[in-house]
């Protein structure tokens, strides 16, 4: 903490870092809190430097999180790789907000912040990853310059390219991002197996502008040429931010097999699934036995469709796995299970928390005054992710009273 040095104000050395809180340190150059380190398991906090990687420098990290971090080019990390990491609330004088010149992998970005270029990102490439709510003065709110594949870019700003500026794109979903001049979702890129819906710039040209579309899903593409079409995506659940596809969406197998570089999808499930590759970060899973489980969770958990029986309780935490399934649990961890985690008296009236909370799930919040009528009321019947908690304001003046949380899926 509060360490100061031309590179690596915290740590300058090729060591491996574990469970460690890099705070307030400044480099003059590179580095502001770490450079040439593995570094896992940490969070780097307030660094600063004047030139590169205000976080870190030619680091490779994991399972870190990078906060509020400051510097020239790469404000959170600069020419380093990534695993696992949260970059939230870093800035750039100049390029890459979160990362600039670097590789990452299942990471979140989260608004980041650029002078210049690539609120998120500058000249890198990361997949499997998330953007949301970054921003660059010029060119590229969430990526600038750098190539995504299986990334959901979201929420995302600039003046061009909201989403992204000159990069290349590969089953993503781009949305409700914006520009203040042209290419609401992506400017002068190219995307493939791509969806990009719902972006907006202020001349109306909104997902796309001069940008080359393959198997793309858009109203700014030629319907029908190199494999793009027209029609709306039909996400679950846009408003509450969950973009897996319906049921009926035409985004369905409608992507190009040899333009796929991932063999799974964001959830981490199988990517190609009913022969052809879907358009988007998520892959439509089917359930070709019948039994109420999508294929993909019962292979992910049970390594095929055969192993996982709906009725059955493989990990003995008295939820089966059907039920495993529905409320997003682990069906092999019994330390894994839809619960209540808190419940709190308050002044405007009775909250009670509950976890999992995750898309694609509508949860009921019912409650009685007696369990032994089980005569439950219900309370809100529309509850989505990301909401995880529920405050009663109607039984206020009973002296007792029970709540029940029932989830069930929203398809």
């Amino acid at each position: 903490t509060n360490n100061t040095a031309h590179s690596g104000g915290g740590l300058a050395s090729a060591v491996n870092v574990t469970n460690c809180l890099f705070i307030d340190n400044t480099a003059t150059v590179s580095g502001g809190g770490i450079i040439n380190a593995t570094v896992n398991d940490s969070e780097l906090i307030n660094n600063r430097a004047n030139v590169e990687g205000g976080g870190t420098s030619w680091s490779t990290v994991s399972n870190c999180t990078f906060n509020n971090n400051n510097s020239g080019n790469g404000g959170g990390a600069y020419n380093s790789t990534a695993y696992d990491s949260i970059f939230i609330n870093n800035n750039a004088t100049q390029n890459g907000g979160g990362m600039f010149s670097n590789t990452a992998v299942n990471c979140t970005f989260h608004q980041n912040y650029a002078d210049t270029d690539g609120g998120g990102m500058y000249a890198g490439s990361v997949s499997n990853s998330i953007f949301v709510k970054n921003t660059a003065v010029q060119y590229g709110g969430a990526i600038s310059i750098s190539e995504a594949d299986n990334c959901l870019i979201r929420n995302n700003s600039a003046s061009y390219g909201g989403g992204a500026f000159k990069g290349l794109a590969i089953n993503c979903t781009i949305t409700s991002n914006s520009a203040s001049l042209y290419g609401g979702g992506i400017f002068n890129g190219e995307t493939r197996n791509t969806i990009l819906w719902y972006n907006y710039d202020v001349y109306g040209v909104s997902n796309l502008y001069n940008t080359t579309t393959i198997n793309t899903c858009s109203p700014n593409v030629i319907d029908g040429v190199d494999g793009n079409i027209t029609n709306k995506p039909l996400f679950v659940n846009i408003a509450s931010g969950d973009l897996h596809l319906k049921s009926i969406s035409p985004c369905i197998n409608a992507g190009k097999n040899s333009l796929v570089t991932s063999s799974t999808d964001l959830d981490n499930n199988q990517r190609i699934l009913g022969g052809t590759v879907d358009m988007g970060v998520f892959e439509y899973s089917y359930d070709t036995d019948n039994d109420g489980i999508k294929d993909s969770w019962e292979v992910t958990h049970f390594g095929n469709i055969t192993n996982c029986a709906p009725n059955a309780d493989s990990d003995t935490d008295y939820m089966n796995n059907l039920a495993e399934y529905i409320a997003g649990t682990d069906p092999t961890n019994n330390k894994s299970f839809f619960h209540i985690t808190n419940s709190i008296s308050g002044s405007s009236g009775f909250a009670v928390e509950w976890e999992p909370s995750i898309g694609g799930r509508i949860y009921n919040i019912l409650w009685t005054e007696s369990v032994t009528t089980n005569n439950f009321q219900i309370l809100n019947n529309n509850i989505l992710y990301p909401q995880s908690t529920y405050t009663d304001t109607t039984h206020t003046a009973e002296q007792k009273g029970f709540y029940r949380i029932k989830v069930q899926l929203n398809e």
